[in-house]
């Protein structure tokens, strides 16, 4: 997964000035948190550029919150990319098919397809996003069907100091020293 992602990475590298996430939770604030890591405080941050593009995180409902952000856009050069683990978040599939909508009227539905990236869980069957990404050409990055778990696997209960890091990955067969 990490290889496709750097390979992804490298591919799109200089195509576009702004990346818009669509999610929740946790799916908005590990790239809030990574953002901030790498590029310092948001209202530090240095000028944006293909080099350096601007984070824009689409994570709540509110319809003037989204029109405003979408407005503040340009659709040629945004990468969009929706991320919702279990692949039916009903906040992030509704903003994501508004942002969709978006790309589709300015590009058409062709070209809106190559700016949009999915990550969620790789199962047709549950991740109703795994399986609108295979029908529409979009890029996947996807979790095993056996990292289901994960989640709730990485919060240790308040009486645990820390949980090994077998436990983690309990569904899974690269389990760590199995």
């Amino acid at each position: 997964m990490i290889q496709a992602i750097s390979l992804y990475a490298e591919e799109a590298r200089g195509s576009f000035d702004t990346v818009c996430v669509a999610g929740i939770g946790g799916s908005a604030l590990g790239a809030w948190a990574l953002d901030c890591g790498i590029r310092g405080p948001h209202p530090v941050q240095g000028a944006f550029t293909t080099e350096h593009p601007r984070l824009v995180i689409l994570d709540n409902v509110d319809p003037s919150f989204t029109e405003a952000a979408l407005a503040s856009m340009d659709p040629r050069r945004t990468l969009v990319v929706v991320i919702a683990k279990s692949g039916g978040t009903a906040e992030t599939v509704a903003t994501f098919l508004i942002v969709r909508d978006w790309l589709e009227q300015a590009l058409g539905r062709r070209q809106a397809a190559r700016r949009i990236l999915a990550v969620t869980t790789e199962d047709k069957d549950k991740s109703e996003l795994f399986a609108l990404s295979q029908a529409e050409g979009y890029r996947v990055s996807a979790f095993p069907k056996t990292w289901a778990a994960v989640s709730a696997c990485c919060r240790p209960p308040a009486w645990c100091p820390r949980r090994s890091s077998v436990s983690i990955f309990a569904n899974s067969r690269a389990a760590p020293g199995a």
